[in-house]
């Protein structure tokens, strides 16, 4: 049973209790919000005399209230009218009792009330917790998602959401966004019509999409660290009522993907270099070796002229003798230049030996500097004539003449063009540094320098340092480059000593 009904139940019982009983000192107390009502002695007196018939209409009366919420005074005209005339003071106790009916019905409604006020706000409170957990589950979504994600409201487009990945793309955190003009904080956009095309959604609410597109998010123009290549789909972002309030952009960041792919397409070019030097390499030592014979005839020729003009007693100083003598030796430089040449595209076993590093350091400036007469460096060359190393000298001599180059390549545009090539022991190996005088290297390629297809030359293939490392580390060395503090960069290597002391027979200078 309710407690609005026990309210009433307890009333009648009391009353009853008056009634039947006859106590003369009954005094009944009817439960009201905000305090009792009583029925003083004199009351209780008179009920208990002439309380039977009034108990009849009084009970129907609530009764019939309780049953189906009658209202209480037509309850109680409509009982009375069933019996015959009252007196007065019996009607007074009819009129009390109907007002404390009222007052109990009253009760009934207002807990009825307050039961369905409670009830609405229950279900209201449920509704707006499940929505608050449908936006929190949305909201994780969003964050979880790899595609970034980002809501602009107005036709300002100012930030009003954007996601874990909105921020990695644009390396600002959402304090930094929410509230501010896309176009204030990028300002590129502008430049790659972006804002327009947000616009048209705002206003017409047809999506856009776009693939590859390529976007600066700096916020100052042409700042290769911000560029990004990215798929771009844009949305309208519509209220509740279906009206367009903005523009829900979303996407993906496929700057990775896309300099893998250059990069493919880069060391596909290269690699096609590569086999086509490497074909011409196998034609140079083709080449090589037909144009020794003809140099060696010439050579063999003028030294027979040579001969024949001693012979007729010609003057040191004749011309001509002079001019076989510069025949002769220029004849016995290029075929010193073509066997070396041959040497180095042969394509031999490697071998270890006992080297003399002067040897290979002269080689290395005949074949490194041939190519650059008009732009030629001034060379210092320190190493002892007694240095040796244990190598293969065809692949030290192609490290060496690589250093060489680049740094006569390094110093092309320097006004002082200085090349500086040192050996000295360091316990049971050998140092050689290669210094140039150029503008040296910047901390990005110093960091690179001998990673493969790394260069900074506009057509350089980048596998020089990348070998020469491999070469080098093949022999048990190490190879470094560092910028000197005065200028120029020197780059510098480690080779193994002989075990014992060893003597060469011969030596290859000249």
């Amino acid at each position: 049973m309710h407690s609005e009904s026990l309210v009433v139940w307890r009333l009648i019982a009391r009353a009853s209790g008056c009634l039947r009983h006859r106590h003369s000192e009954c005094a009944l107390v009817a439960a009201r919000r905000g305090g009792f009502f009583m029925i003083d002695r004199g009351w209780a007196q008179f009920i208990a005399k002439r309380g039977e018939r009034v108990w009849i209409v009084v009970t129907g009366a609530l009764l019939t209230i309780l049953s189906i919420r009658y209202d209480g005074f037509e309850a109680l005209t409509t009982f009375s009218a069933a019996h015959e005339q009252w007196e007065l003071d019996e009607l007074l106790v009819i009129v009390f009792f109907a007002g404390l009916c009222a007052t109990a019905l009253l009760v009934l409604r207002a807990r009825d009330l307050r039961r369905e006020s409670a009830a609405r706000t229950a279900i209201e409170t449920a509704e707006r917790l499940r929505v608050e957990n449908d936006r929190d589950r949305l909201h994780n979504l969003f964050e979880q998602s790899p595609s970034f994600m980002a809501i602009s409201r107005g036709p300002e487009h100012r930030f009003e959401f954007v996601n874990s990945a909105y921020e990695a793309l644009v390396q600002r955190s959402r304090d930094r966004l929410i509230g501010r003009e896309v176009a204030e904080l990028f300002p590129s956009v502008l430049r790659i019509g972006i804002i327009p095309i947000m616009d048209e959604v705002y206003r017409t609410g047809v999506p856009y999409s776009a693939r590859r597109v390529r976007v600066n998010l700096s916020e100052h123009y042409e700042d290769p660290r911000f560029e990004r290549v990215v798929n771009w789909v844009a949305h309208p972002y519509r209220d509740a009522e279906g009206r367009i309030i903005g523009v829900f952009s979303e996407g993906t960041d496929i700057t990775d993907q896309v300099d893998a792919e250059d990069k493919v397409r880069r060391l596909t070019s290269e690699l096609i270099h590569v086999a086509r030097v490497s074909a011409m390499g196998t034609m140079a030592s083709t080449l090589a070796h037909e144009l020794n014979q003809p140099l060696t005839a010439i050579s063999n020729y003028a030294a027979t002229a040579e001969i024949v003009c001693k012979q007729r007693e010609a003057a040191q100083d004749d011309p001509i003798v002079g001019a076989l003598t510069a025949i002769k030796g220029a004849s016995l430089r290029a075929g010193d230049i073509i066997r070396r040449l041959r040497r180095m595209c042969a394509r031999e076993t490697a071998r270890t030996e006992v080297v003399r590093i002067v040897d290979l350091v002269d080689d290395a400036l005949k074949l490194g500097l041939i190519d650059f007469a008009e732009r030629q460096p001034e060379v210092k060359v320190s190493v002892p004539p007694s240095l040796l190393a244990l190598a293969d000298p065809i692949q030290i001599q192609q490290v060496l003449v690589n250093l060489v180059r680049n740094s006569a390549e390094a110093m092309a545009e320097s006004p002082t063009r200085m090349l500086r090539i040192a050996a000295t022991r360091i316990g049971n190996m050998v140092d050689i540094s290669v210094q140039d005088s150029g503008p040296g290297l910047s901390g990005d390629a110093l960091a690179r320098l001998f990673e493969p297809f790394t260069t900074t030359k506009a057509g350089g293939m980048g596998v020089g340092l990348s070998i020469s490392r491999t070469i080098i580390e093949a022999h048990g060395g190490r190879i470094s480059a560092h910028n000197e503090p005065e200028g120029g960069c020197t780059f510098r290597f480690s080779l193994r000593m002989p075990e014992a002391p060893a003597v060469l027979e011969t030596s290859r200078l000249g």
